[in-house]
């Protein structure tokens, strides 16, 4: 019982211990008013310089965009309107252009529509059960490329405009 309390008299500091590192500490402060200011302004500097040369977001980024859909009043057309259009630049492709591209490092993504989207998302939403069939249809369907993984984790949580 008596070990802890010893060991434990060596590991905390005493209050004069404690008092007599801030006294030497404010001296130093008042001694040398140079240092205070590098101590507190270097780390501001770092950040601001580091936020500048190293933050925010890439712009124009080419993803394909798969859009089966033939008609001009789809859903597909509007849900590809809300896009961010500042970081990302929607290039119409076909599926098999849109995987070739991806594959050549062309795009960061793919975006694709199935033929009857519109139809099968509108049933999606009226009926409480549908077939496997109908949820994939109604589904929008996206692929991203992980090699840079900065890029793809903007893409995932880019915000709708």
């Amino acid at each position: 019982m008596a070990d802890w309390k010893v060991r434990a008299r060596h590991v905390i500091p005493k209050r004069r211990n404690i008092a007599a590192l801030m006294i030497k500490t404010l001296v130093r402060m008042r001694r040398m008013p140079g240092s205070i200011c590098f101590q507190f302004l270097l780390p501001v500097i770092q950040i601001c310089l580091m936020c500048l040369c190293i933050g925010g977001n890439p712009k124009d980024i080419d993803v394909a965009v798969v859009n089966n859909e033939s008609s001009p009043s789809a859903y597909s057309r509007s849900l590809l309107s809300f896009l961010d259009n500042t970081s990302i630049y929607q290039v119409s492709l076909s599926h098999s252009e849109a995987f070739a591209g991806i594959r050549n490092g062309e795009y960061w993504g793919v975006i694709e529509f199935g033929e009857n989207f519109t139809s099968y998302l509108t049933k999606r939403m009226l009926q409480p059960r549908v077939s496997r069939e109908v949820v994939n249809g109604g589904s929008l369907h996206v692929w991203l490329d992980l090699t840079n993984r900065q890029i793809a984790l903007m893409l995932q949580k880019r915000p709708l405009r």
